[in-house]
């Protein structure tokens, strides 16, 4: 299973982690989320500001961003830091993002968007395309 450092021994994010370690091995035939060579990150809706509570090695290449700074901070950090831009780049999917965490869904429900992120030190912009699947504990 996929290290969670703060998380670790949360008997709840435990299995957390495992929907998304089964998840991510049923769509992309990866043994684990540290396995699989797309970028994933796992977020508490129900926390204040949907904080990540994980992150996998390949979001952490990708980014630029290292666990140890990330988790606990809410993913906005990859969008554009000039707010102008990111409101014309991105949002209308940043609405609907925010809808999506924030009215209730039922377990498996799905929506996918395409923002225009940022790396650490705005080295490079990067297309994300976005999967998010809610899903029950």
């Amino acid at each position: 299973m996929a290290q969670v450092l703060a998380f670790e021994k949360d008997v709840t994010w435990k299995r957390a982690l495992q929907a998304v370690d089964a998840r991510l091995y049923k769509t992309y035939n990866a043994g684990s989320a540290e396995d699989c060579k797309v970028a994933c990150a796992v977020a508490d809706v129900s926390g204040q500001d949907c904080p990540l509570v994980f992150i996998s090695e390949e979001f952490e290449r990708l980014t630029g961003y290292v666990r140890d700074w990330a988790l606990g901070r809410n993913c906005r950090f990859l969008q554009p830091n000039d707010r102008p831009v990111n409101k014309l780049l991105n949002g209308d999917e940043v609405k609907r993002m925010r809808e999506f965490c924030t009215c209730a869904q039922p377990s498996g429900s799905v929506m996918v968007n395409i923002l225009v992120n940022e790396s650490h030190n705005n080295m490079f912009p990067f297309w994300n395309v976005l999967l998010m699947e809610h899903f029950e504990v």
